[in-house]
């Protein structure tokens, strides 16, 4: 491996070219420095951990890029902000040699690659060595003016939507851990693809505040744990119902459970919703009711049995979890 000055030149090198004129300093200084003329910036950290969130075995340099690189701007667009710059931290594992220069070049050139892409810049971060192959992203994002879009806003008689994949990953990961590397149709290859690099709808984002938006976050961890999130932060209860059929390609578990799509989850004005010509891909899943007995519930949701993801009991492996 290269020494830490010589990575750090060759980093700034590669990453010049997704600098914008929003950026004043990128790779190089003790700091990155970012233009914020509205004033109103948000920001969102996110860590991928070799052995828990991925295995090299599984993935190439190139798509633990573009995992690591959406994991971190999906919170961004949930807000509604517009996602600027990122800096990611690495731990590079000594021990193990299948993370040497070559397997770093490629990493860094797709990163460059997927933050060009999304017009975003990598400014910055940090190298150390250590047991096990570990990132760590903290991107920032531009709220050009607007507030942002939060989780507590979801209000009694809502429309509960969804745009983006659901339980997609989730049956990726599963077809991976059964040794089927490229899958045995069209489906089960977009399954595997999804897994490795999720590609969610982002400029969704921006248009769910042209359809009544109330409140939004992207879906990690499954529709039935971040939708139970926004009816927690929110006092409400959300009414889920059975699984629509524009997911017919999942089975009911995936749909519910199955996490890691980034798909955008959000509540609307009931109202302003059902009257819009155009719903920008948001395809309706249920409904805010008032605070009941429990945050979450519907006929279908109730009639399975499983739990959602923790991270810190492992609760559920739909969370594409090795641990």
């Amino acid at each position: 491996m290269q020494s830490e000055d010589d990575l750090v030149a060759k980093l700034r090198d590669t990453f010049l070219p997704t600098l914008t004129g929003e950026i004043l300093l990128g790779v190089g200084d003790d700091c990155a420095a970012i233009q914020a003329e509205s004033g109103n910036f948000v920001t969102s950290t996110d860590i991928l951990v070799e052995g828990t969130h991925f295995t090299l075995d599984w993935l190439s340099p190139e798509e633990i890029a573009g995992r690591t690189f959406i994991q971190n701007v999906a919170d961004i667009f949930a807000m509604g902000a517009r996602p600027v710059a990122i800096v990611v931290a690495m731990v590079l594992p000594g021990s193990d040699a299948r993370v040497d220069n070559a397997w770093l070049e490629r990493f860094t050139t797709g990163l460059r690659d997927i933050a060009l892409k999304h017009k975003v810049a990598v400014v910055g971060g940090d190298l150390a060595r250590g047991k096990q192959l570990a990132l760590s992203g903290t991107v920032y994002g531009n709220l050009d003016g607007k507030k942002p879009l939060l989780r507590t806003g979801a209000k009694v008689g809502d429309i509960v939507a969804v745009s983006g994949d659901l339980g997609v990953s989730n049956a990726g990961y599963k077809l991976l851990k059964e040794g089927a590397p490229s899958g045995k149709n069209a489906f089960q290859a977009k399954a595997i693809a999804r897994y490795k690099v999720p590609d969610p709808p982002f400029a969704s984002a921006f248009d769910a505040r042209k359809i009544g938006v109330n409140s939004m976050m992207d879906v990690s961890d499954g529709l039935f744990q971040d939708a139970q999130r926004i009816a927690k932060a929110s006092g409400v209860s959300i009414k889920l119902y059975p699984k629509a059929e524009h997911f017919f390609e999942v089975n009911a578990e995936e749909y519910y459970f199955g996490g890691e799509d980034h798909a955008l989850l959000a509540t609307f004005d009931a109202q302003t919703f059902l009257q819009s010509e155009q719903r920008y891909g948001f395809v309706p899943v249920g409904e805010v009711t008032a605070l009941g007995e429990t945050y979450i519930f519907g006929e279908e949701i109730d009639a399975l049995e499983h739990s959602p993801w923790d991270h810190f009991t492992h609760a559920s492996g739909a969370r594409n979890s090795y641990v």
